[in-house]
């Protein structure tokens, strides 16, 4: 009865069996995107006073699913509530949703987007609560492969817009910077880490050491106080270190990877995402973070591969195999590579 339950959902969020995916992890892609998709449809409930809902209610909302597909099935209890992930879980949904644009966010109120869709290579791709019509799900991202959705949505022109993926205006900015004469010579102390910009990375993304020679990036360590890093593009000459402070508006939130990326890009040494295919999945494999908003629409048209370690998952993304071809696509044109790995 269970796994007819779970295949009815799936069948209604259009998720498929990789070729060669266990049963258990099926099961658990299934609850945490239709968890995603009931806590999007609470955006349109109203409080007693007509007002919109809290954070807490439509996280409350991803909580109930989860904990009530746990209730009647063993593998999913074992594989979420039994590591105590539903709360990370549920923060993980939140946050996707919410930096992808898919919630307008006021004090303690939360309310849904303006909906809109782009159509690209006979998928349409919707942002918003999906309760139009029905939509399928990839990982928590909506979509419908037939050309044309039938709700009424705003049309927008590409998924770099819909979603905000540009980083032409980062890129310009750091390469202006570059150019301009304004470099002090800084004092480096021991609580400085300078930018990796050569493989392996499995050994960090920072050093000791200074690169020679070229435009790199460096940061302050942070704090014992917990005060954010400082990031600098800098240049070593000989002896001397001179260094650009990046602002704010640049470096919040894990901006800093914009830098961090175009710095790359620049030395030829941004490695490729590598992609294994299952079936009707998408194994990806990214060697590189990128940017913060292209990371968190990864996340969104995704499911993390450990949902016991989010942080690792970061790293490691499953994907329907027809939205990872248009996706693949689009940040190609960006500048981003990909391999097809073993």
């Amino acid at each position: 009865m269970t796994r007819d339950l779970l295949e009815q959902i799936a069948d209604d969020l259009g998720i498929r069996k990789g070729s060669r995916e266990s049963e258990e992890f099926w099961k658990v892609r299934v609850a945490y995107s239709a968890a995603g998709k009931m806590a999007l449809g609470s955006l349109w409930d109203e409080e007693d006073d007509n007002t919109p809902i809290s954070v807490r209610h439509f996280k409350h909302r991803a909580e109930r699913e989860l904990t009530a597909l746990c209730a009647i099935d063993y593998d999913l209890k074992y594989q979420i509530e039994a590591e105590k992930q539903i709360d990370a879980i549920v923060g993980e949904i939140y946050d996707i949703y919410l930096n992808c644009g898919y919630i307008y966010h006021s004090p303690n109120r939360i309310a849904p987007c303006e909906e809109k869709i782009v159509r690209i290579n006979g998928l349409s791709f919707v942002r918003g609560c999906g309760l139009q019509e029905p939509l399928k799900v990839c990982g928590l991202g909506l979509y419908e492969n037939i050309a044309y959705a039938m709700g009424n949505y705003e049309r927008v022109e590409s998924l770099i817009d819909l979603y905000q993926l540009q980083t032409t205006p980062y890129d310009k900015w750091l390469e202006k910077s570059v150019n301009e004469e304004e470099w002090q010579e800084i004092k480096t102390a021991g609580d400085v880490e300078y930018l990796r910009i050569k493989t392996p990375f499995y050994y960090g993304y920072w050093q000791g050491k200074p690169d020679e020679q070229i435009v790199s990036l460096m940061r302050t360590e942070v704090n014992t106080q917990g005060q954010q890093s400082s990031y600098y593009l800098y240049k070593k000459e000989g002896q001397m270190v001179k260094a650009r402070q990046l602002p704010y508006w640049l470096i919040e939130n894990k901006g800093y990877r914009f830098a961090s990326n175009w710095i790359l890009k620049r030395q030829r040494t941004l490695p490729p995402s590598l992609y294994i295919n299952d079936g009707d999945l998408i194994h990806l494999h990214i060697q590189y973070l990128y940017p913060p908003n292209i990371q968190n629409f990864i996340k969104l048209f995704s499911w993390p591969k450990y949902f016991n370690d989010l942080k690792k998952s970061a790293f490691e993304r499953v994907m329907n195999r027809d939205v990872f071809r248009v996706i693949r696509k689009t940040l190609e044109t960006l500048g981003f590579q990909f391999k097809e790995g073993k």
